[in-house]
């Protein structure tokens, strides 16, 4: 069976796979987009800046995995 699409393969594979993606607020004001490997990590898929040391920090580049450590926030 052949299937004809009036979009590139591209658009229409990731219109198929599940979007595990989050975002994440950066102090800059930034955008960090991530997904999880598991429990404690997450890997780095993009980055969404006006602030171009963001762009600098080697933490930030796509495909490095971050370790996650949450705190609670203080309630007042």
């Amino acid at each position: 069976m052949i299937f004809y699409y009036a979009s590139p393969g591209d658009l229409t594979e990731t219109v198929c796979q599940e979007d595990r993606t989050t975002q994440v607020c950066l102090p800059s004001g930034g955008i960090l987009v991530v997904e999880p490997v598991d429990a404690r990590q997450m890997r780095v898929v993009g980055l969404i800046s006006t602030n171009p040391m963001d762009y600098l920090n080697p933490d930030f580049q796509p495909g490095n995995v971050l370790n996650v450590h949450l705190e609670p926030k203080n309630r007042s």
